[in-house]
């Protein structure tokens, strides 16, 4: 995937903070655009600069994901809406996914900005052995009892949804468990099953009562 586009200093300084706290969490794009409420996609098409950069009410909502204080973390010590043009390259080897991103000048002179790698293993080849299907079969038991709670009464966000998991059991969970666990009782099987709703660019869960 390489992509060229246009950006302020600052929008890169808040991405590069995003991706390599993401990236130091162990989260993959996906997994965080899940948490946001977002496409699939949509994490990955910010870092490669083919969407706008995130606004402070997402990066309030990531650093509650990332388990960071607030959304300053990933600000710059000082605002630049200088322009810059952008060009990241991501490389698949033996398991791990480089990042090389660098700007241009007016000369087109290149210039490395920062490289990034991130293990993909179990992030984005999930099995279901081990430590996975344990923890699945946690994340069930809990929203089961959360459905019986009448917690999605009203639309929750993945997110919210997250947080209350973690607070519950006192550890965090894999993000892909949270969304088969949910998405698997979006099924038609369950007697008490959930729904997505959507309003604008982001999705909820809810309690399916039709």
């Amino acid at each position: 995937m390489n992509y060229l586009a246009e950006i302020t200093e600052t929008q890169l300084q808040i991405i590069y903070k995003v991706m390599i706290k993401r990236i130091a969490k162990g989260y993959s794009a996906e997994q965080l655009s899940y948490l946001l409420g977002r496409q699939r996609n949509y994490v990955a098409k910010v870092e490669f600069f083919a969407h706008d950069c995130y606004h402070i009410s997402e990066l309030s909502k990531i650093a509650k994901a990332l388990e960071e204080d607030d959304y300053t973390c990933f600000m710059p010590a000082r605002i630049r809406d200088d322009r810059i043009k952008i060009h990241m390259e991501k490389d698949l080897r033996d398991d791990t996914y480089t990042y090389t991103c660098a700007t241009f000048s007016e000369e087109h002179k290149r210039r490395v900005r920062f490289v990034l790698e991130e293990y993909v293993g179990l992030c984005v080849f999930m099995d279901y052995s081990g430590t996975l299907d344990y923890e699945m079969m946690i994340v069930l038991d809990t929203v089961e009892v959360m459905i019986r709670d009448d917690y999605f009464y009203k639309e929750r966000s993945p997110l919210d949804i997250f947080l209350s998991i973690k607070r519950f059991l006192k550890f965090p969970i894999n993000p892909y468990c949270l969304q088969l666990v949910l998405d698997s009782y979006c099924e038609t099987h369950y007697r008490r099953k959930l729904k997505r709703t959507y309003k604008g660019n982001y999705f909820f869960y809810m309690l399916d009562e039709d």
